[in-house]
């Protein structure tokens, strides 16, 4: 018997504003809009600052490319 060893890749990490231009986007089409605090569930207050405008940008995009 030939011992076979598995290897695993782990699935590549997203950008925090990748996920965040997400979090947006789901949570803005399910309650309407998103406060910081709503932000505060996944991302730091220091996360925030420093995606905020660049994941807006990306989640405004990315609705223009649904409707």
């Amino acid at each position: 018997m030939i011992a076979q060893t598995a290897t695993r890749t782990a699935a590549p990490q997203r950008s925090v504003t990748a996920r965040m231009a997400d979090f947006i986007t789901s949570h803005t089409a399910s309650t309407g809009s998103v406060t910081r605090d709503d932000l505060r569930i996944d991302f730091t207050d220091e996360q925030i600052d420093q995606n905020i405008e660049a994941a807006k940008k990306i989640a405004r995009n990315a609705g223009k490319v649904r409707q």
